[in-house]
């Protein structure tokens, strides 16, 4: 493959990811841990009709109950922390996830490869 099309192509592979990424990527996050305050509110005897998240946020949590803002500090924090925890995980490169399950180190820097290139493999 000639080298400017393989620019062309890397590119424009960037360009859609990064697309999709920065397009879907919040509104994936916000999904998932709207999902996860829902369940964890449930959990704590909450239901979804009596306690929505908006309602925890900072600016307005003092407008609610004791009982309430007890639930919101357990799970407000906590459905955001893992719906972002997954979407890290989901982006993930899997070949990084192979190098770090074979137990091989990353390197950190130019002079890291270079030491490993001369130490061998």
């Amino acid at each position: 493959m000639p080298m400017r099309m393989r620019a062309m192509s890397t590119a424009v592979l960037l360009f859609v990811a990064n697309l999709i990424g920065y397009g879907f990527g919040p509104l994936f996050i916000g999904a998932i841990s709207d999902m996860f305050f829902t369940s964890g509110a449930a959990e704590l005897g909450v239901s979804a009709g009596e306690l929505a998240r908006n309602q925890c946020h900072p600016n307005v949590i003092g407008e609610l109950s004791e009982n309430f803002q007890t639930v919101c500090g357990q799970v407000y924090a906590q459905s955001l922390q893992t719906s972002m925890v997954i979407m890290a995980v989901l982006g993930t490169d899997k070949l990084t996830i192979l190098r770090l399950r074979s137990g091989s180190t990353l390197p950190l820097s130019a002079s890291n490869c270079a030491r490993n290139r001369a130490s061998g493999p």
